[in-house]
């Protein structure tokens, strides 16, 4: 059985928690970070340990989902739930694939990949459509105007496959059912502020003329919960800051990518997360040097405490599947340590003793 550790040395979880308190407690700007891989109760808990630390907390959402975020307050979200997408005739996979079996290959729905660099939809697409990185954007914006009926001239066009893309929008706005299938979530090389912005404005576009629906790919096991919890028990989805004056949204500002940068973290609290898949090589670097309390599965090397919990798979509790239905998580075999939530109602415990 995996013991927590301190200074990299084996302690009861009771010692190993007031130790992370009293950690904690001394730093001037502590962080929370992660909560992908945890369930709605961890999330909860994790808000009430930042609450009592007048912390930040954040999740990797800040940076890979930033786009999303911006595009649902201004254009509102054009979603659905896996159970539609049985019903749809078209789905176009925009520089991915999809896990989803609703959509594989069936009699009755036509798959379009479409292919951005070596960003690659389902290699069983029934038609392809290959188009340059810096061509994506002008490609989205043209479809949207194709789909509202105006005309594209060759000027504007530049090196643009009009005549596919000409074709797509007509069967985006003359489809039953179609789903367009995006990467949520892009890896920092993917990342524009502007795709989530065209890819909402065109799905509603083509929505005011057949049925369309926009479906991101996440990572993480629980990202949606996250997000969830946050918004319910705060107002806002990431990048939170405790105060005297309550939360305070901060996008970029309280990002723990630009805060870990810039150095204005002097210690971290780490669940459900295993930051260097979600941060640059310099914020990463920079984690390295800060005290840090790590829950999980695996210890964290270097980490200054490590509080031993169940991993999530092993853990029952309540989660958000991608599309955003609320599902219980019931794993088959349970686990002999803590729960991530239960080691962190005892570190809000010790906080306020």
């Amino acid at each position: 059985m995996r013991r927590s550790t301190v200074d990299g040395q084996p302690s009861e979880l009771d010692a190993a928690v007031a130790v992370a308190a009293g950690l904690l407690r001394a730093a001037r700007q502590p962080l929370v970070y992660g909560l992908l891989d945890s369930t709605v109760e961890a999330q909860r808990a994790a808000v009430a340990v930042a609450r009592r630390l007048g912390a930040i907390l954040d999740t990797p959402a800040s940076a890979s989902h930033a786009g999303s975020f911006r595009a649902f307050e201004r254009l509102g979200a054009a979603l659905a739930s896996r159970g539609e997408y049985r019903h749809a005739e078209l789905a176009v996979f925009w520089a991915c694939g999809s896990d989803a079996s609703e959509l594989a290959p069936r009699p009755g729905l036509a798959r379009v990949s479409v292919d951005v660099g070596s960003a690659r939809g389902p290699a069983d697409a029934d038609t392809r459509l290959a188009l340059e990185p810096d061509q994506e954007i002008p490609a989205l914006l043209a479809l949207r105007a194709f789909a509202r009926g105006r005309r594209v001239d060759a000027a504007q066009a530049g090196s643009l496959p009009v005549e596919a893309l000409r074709s797509l929008a007509r069967r985006l706005v003359s489809c039953g059912y179609g789903v367009v299938v995006c990467d949520a979530d892009p890896a920092p090389a993917r990342r524009d502020a502007c795709r989530a912005d065209a890819l909402t404005a065109l799905v509603r576009e083509c929505h005011r003329k057949s049925r369309v629906r926009l479906s991101g790919l996440r990572r993480g096991s629980n990202p949606v919960g996250a997000e969830n919890v946050l918004t319910w028990l705060t107002g806002f989805p990431a990048s939170v800051r405790f105060g005297a004056d309550g939360p305070r949204y901060g996008p970029g500002e309280f990002a723990a990518e630009t805060l870990l940068q810039r150095g204005d973290v002097d210690a971290v609290l780490l669940v459900g997360v295993e930051p260097e898949a979600h941060l640059s090589n310099e914020a990463a670097a920079q984690l390295a040097r800060v005290p840090c309390v790590a829950l999980g599965a695996v210890e964290r090397e270097g980490a200054r405490v490590f509080l031993a919990t169940s991993a999530f798979g092993a853990t029952a509790g309540r989660v958000f599947r991608g599309d955003g239905v609320a599902l219980r998580h019931a794993p088959p075999q349970s686990s002999d340590h803590p729960s991530e939530a239960t080691v962190l109602a005892r570190l809000a415990e010790a906080l306020a003793s």
